[in-house]
């Protein structure tokens, strides 16, 4: 749906730059969901035209007035939809891992209460051990983490909402800089620098092994801002789970962020609680609502 909403933004302001202003997202990201849109159609819905913006092919034209009943439907759905959220009401109390929230849980509890207005919703930032902790003393009665930041806990159940494909990020003027796509092969006897987070270290590592490399350490960290700076300073090459929109350093490096070529398994992203805990609908609603946003946020499911 986001794809669609896109492309009718880029059709009707007439370029990607100006459609990125208008959504307040950036420019690579509506240009990744028009790729992506036009691969899953096997359609060449936009014609490239550098400085001169866009402009529909036949074809566009043609979607575009799907893509517009689309929406417009998506947002009837969504009208009643929050009719009927209106009707959920209690308190829930949620714990979230400091990896993730910055990048999601501000947005996911104003949408939240935006969606469930009666109901009082409780979110904390946490390291991994208060995350677990909260749940079993009863603090939180779910968590949102990593999967394998939570593997070796039996008596927590997980449900997945969303999963990321991890990339790698090299200084701007790194010599595969400029690829779409980036062979974790090629980065043989690059220097690493590597995010020290317990769960993402070790997947980061079984990365590496599969790609049958063994980089440098020249550096390692458990501040993403701090890998990123690295990086952008020219220390080496990364691997990272989520990016910032900001393709710049906090000291204002400029770094590229691009797939890896191999395959790799994804991140699972879940919602955590006690395996004992009675199943409530507040919860289930919960669980519900978090595969919704981050699937409207292109983090797939």
């Amino acid at each position: 749906m986001k794809q669609c909403s896109y492309f009718a933004a880029v059709a009707e302001h007439g370029g990607i730059a100006q459609a990125a202003r208008a959504l307040n997202v950036s420019q690579p990201a509506v240009a990744f969901a028009l790729d992506k849109l036009e691969a899953a159609l096997e359609l060449t819905l936009l014609e490239r035209h550098h400085a001169r913006g866009v402009s529909l092919t036949p074809q566009g034209e043609e979607f575009l007035a799907l893509a517009r009943k689309l929406l417009a439907s998506a947002e009837a759905v969504d009208s009643a939809a929050r009719g009927l959220s209106v009707q959920m009401d209690g308190a829930l109390s949620v714990g979230c891992l400091d990896t993730l929230a910055p990048f999601y849980l501000p947005g996911l509890v104003k949408a939240f209460r935006t969606y469930f207005p009666n109901v009082e919703l409780a979110a904390s930032e946490q390291q991994r051990e208060p995350v677990v902790a909260g749940l079993r003393d009863g603090r939180f009665e779910a968590v949102i983490a990593y999967e394998s930041d939570m593997a070796d806990q039996p008596d927590l159940v997980f449900d997945a909402v969303a999963s990321v494909q991890p990339r790698v990020i090299l200084p701007s003027d790194h010599a595969l800089a400029s690829r779409k796509v980036v062979s974790l092969k090629l980065l043989e006897r690059d220097p690493y620098v590597a995010l020290d987070l317990p769960c993402l270290k070790s997947y980061f590592d079984r990365l590496l092994e599969r790609a049958e490399i063994a980089p440098p350490t020249v550096l390692s960290s458990p501040s993403l801002e701090v890998v990123r700076s690295a990086v952008g300073n020219g220390l080496g090459f990364s691997l990272i789970a989520l990016q910032p929109q900001a393709d710049l350093t906090y000291d204002g490096k400029a770094i590229a962020a691009r797939p890896i070529r191999e395959q790799t398994p994804p991140l699972q992203i879940v919602v955590g609680y006690p395996r004992e805990a009675p199943d409530t609908e507040l919860r289930q609603q919960f669980i519900s609502f978090c595969r919704d946003f981050f699937a409207d946020r292109s983090v797939a499911a």
